[in-house]
C-alpha cells in the first residue's frame, strides 16, 4: 500500500499552447534566469523568479494542469538543448564541403522566442575574426574619388629606368624555342642583387698557435729553466730534511742506550 500511496504519476505532456504561455512568462524573468551568476544573491533570485512563473503559469493554464517548479525547469532546460543542438546541426551543414544544396531542417515554432530568451554566446558562441569560425564581411566599395591627391602630369618630368643599354629585349619574345639549358644563362645585371656576407654571431675558436717570435721563445725559456730549478730546490731540501730527521732519530736512539748503560752500572743499594 506505500509503494502504491508513494508512486508518482506522470503528467501529461505540453500542449503547443502551454509551451506559448510559458515562454511568453520566461521572457519576462530572462535577465534573472538567464544570469551566468552563481553566487548566493543570484541562486536566491532565481528561484523567486522560477517560483513567480509558476505561480503565473498555473494561474492561467491552458488545460487545467499544474506544474510544479520542477517540471517546469526541466521542460525549459530540455527545451534550450534542443535549440542548441539543432543551431550547431545547421551551422554544421552550412560548413561542410562537397557541394549540394543545403539541407531543409526541420524548425520549431518556438525556437524563435526561446533564441529571443536564451543568450545569444550560449548558442551560437562568441563572434571570433579569426579562422574558419570568422563572420565574412562584404567588401563596401565607395565610389566616392580617393582622397589622395592625384600627380599632375608635367613636361619635364623624366622617367629613368634601370635598363642597360646594351641589352635590348624586345616585347614580343620568342618563348617557344627556350630549352630547359637557356634557363643556365648568366642573370643580366638589372637582376643581379648584391652579395651580402653573412656575419657568424658564434664566439670564435681559441686556437692556440706555436710560438713564432725569438722573444716569446726566450721568455718561455728562461720561465721552464726557473721551474725545473725550484722544483730541484724543493728536492734537495725534502732531501736535507729526511736526513736531518734519520740523524735526530740516531741521536734519540743513542741516549737510550747509554741511560740503559748507566742504570747496570749503578750498583744496587
Amino acid at each position: 500500500m506505500d509503494n502504491v500511496k508513494n508512486k508518482t504519476t506522470r503528467a501529461p505532456n505540453f500542449s503547443t499552447r502551454e509551451k506559448h504561455v510559458l515562454f511568453d512568462i520566461i521572457s519576462k524573468y530572462k535577465d534573472i534566469i538567464e544570469n551566468k551568476k552563481t553566487d548566493a544573491s543570484s541562486t536566491s533570485d532565481k528561484l523567486k523568479a522560477w517560483a513567480r512563473n509558476s505561480l503565473e503559469f498555473n494561474s492561467v493554464s491552458p488545460n487545467f494542469v499544474s506544474r510544479p517548479i520542477l517540471s517546469l525547469k526541466k521542460f525549459y532546460e530540455n527545451k534550450k538543448k534542443e535549440v542548441r543542438k539543432q543551431v550547431a546541426e545547421e551551422r554544421k551543414e552550412v560548413l561542410l564541403t562537397g557541394g549540394g544544396s543545403l539541407p531543409q531542417i526541420s524548425k520549431d515554432s518556438d525556437q524563435e522566442k526561446l533564441l529571443g530568451i536564451m543568450n545569444p554566446d550560449t548558442v551560437f558562441g562568441i563572434n571570433t575574426p579569426f579562422g574558419s569560425d570568422a563572420y565574412l564581411i562584404p567588401n563596401t566599395v565607395d565610389n566616392e574619388e580617393n582622397d589622395t591627391p592625384k600627380v599632375q602630369d608635367h613636361e619635364d618630368i623624366v622617367i629613368k629606368t634601370h635598363e642597360d643599354p646594351n641589352n635590348e629585349i624586345s616585347e614580343s619574345i620568342p618563348w617557344k624555342k627556350y630549352k630547359a639549358s637557356d634557363l643556365a644563362t648568366p642573370i643580366t645585371s638589372c637582376l643581379k642583387t648584391p652579395n651580402k656576407q653573412n656575419t657568424s654571431r658564434r664566439r670564435p675558436a681559441t686556437v692556440v698557435r706555436a710560438l713564432t717570435s725569438s722573444t716569446l721563445a726566450e721568455k718561455y725559456e728562461r720561465l721552464v729553466d726557473m721551474s725545473l730549478s725550484i722544483a730541484q730546490m724543493e728536492l734537495t731540501k725534502m732531501k736535507n730534511y729526511e736526513t736531518f730527521n734519520s740523524l735526530k732519530l740516531e741521536n734519540l736512539k743513542l741516549d737510550i742506550e747509554i741511560r740503559k748503560r748507566k742504570t747496570e752500572i749503578t750498583p744496587k743499594i
